[in-house]
Order: structure tokens, then C-alpha cells, then sequence
């Protein structure tokens, strides 16, 4: 019975009239609420202002970077104190196993530790010195070599 009275309302002419003009509006609605205008400010709005944890991220990231470049300028800008053989004195941490592995292998090869650490160094820098190429590293690399 239900299914009859649809039926009959769609093919009244004044209900059709009525519910097209209902669905223009509700379209009409929806298409302001969704206009290119207000969208493209929606956009440029997120991309004015980025979450606060993207925000934070930033921030981090440009600390992190100031920080490195702070150390690098350091690094280069410091002056060491030399004893009187011209050397820097430093110190090196070493667990119990890895102090006990330097002092064999130095008297195996009657070496003190500092002259088997030594050659170690040059060794390892001059496997870094090839990844790096024709960087200012490699060139002070070879002229230590050349020394």
C-alpha cells in the first residue's frame, strides 16, 4: 500500500516540481560549502600555519643543525696545546676486554699502545680519506702523509 502511495505522489506534477526544487537547493548548499574559494583559503590557512608538531620538528631540526655547525666551527677554530714532541694529548675510554686486546696486540707487535693506536688512526683515516675524495679532508690526509 505504501509502495502505491510513492507511486502516486511521483506522478504528481506538483510533488516532482517540489522535490526537484528541494534537491537544487540542497545542492546549491552543498556546492558553497565546498567552493574552490573557500578550499584554496582552507589550503593556504594549513599551509600558513603547520601543526604544532611538525612546528616542533622544525624547530628541532634547525637546533640540531645550529648545534653541528657550532661543533664544526669549534673543531676548527680550537688551538691545542702541544706537548714538547708537538703532539695533543687526549684520552680514550676503553672497557676492560678492548684495554687487554690493545695491550696484547701492541706487544705482539713490540709496540706501546700509544704507536699501535697511532697506525690504527692513520689506517682507518685514510680509508675515510678515499670515500671522501677531493675534499679539503683527504688533501690534509695526504699531506700528513708527505710529513
Amino acid at each position: 500500500m505504501e509502495e502505491e502511495d510513492s507511486d502516486l505522489e511521483y506522478s504528481n506534477p506538483e510533488f516532482l516540481e517540489r522535490d526537484q526544487k528541494t534537491l537544487r537547493e540542497q545542492v546549491a548548499i552543498l556546492k558553497s560549502s565546498f567552493s574552490t574559494e573557500k578550499v584554496a583559503k582552507k589550503k593556504t590557512e594549513e599551509e600558513a600555519e603547520p601543526s604544532p608538531i611538525v612546528s616542533s620538528i622544525i624547530a628541532r631540526a634547525a637546533q640540531q643543525r645550529q648545534k653541528v655547525a657550532a661543533r664544526q666551527a669549534r673543531a676548527l677554530n680550537t688551538h691545542p696545546k702541544l706537548d714538547d714532541h708537538g703532539r695533543v694529548k687526549m684520552s680514550l675510554r676503553l672497557d676492560e676486554k678492548r684495554h687487554l686486546m690493545l695491550k696484547l696486540a701492541a706487544a705482539h707487535l713490540n709496540q706501546s699502545a700509544q704507536e699501535f693506536l697511532v697506525e690504527a688512526f692513520d689506517s682507518h683515516i685514510k680509508k675515510v680519506a678515499k670515500s671522501c675524495g677531493g675534499s679539503e679532508f683527504a688533501a690534509m690526509v695526504n699531506d700528513v702523509d708527505q710529513e
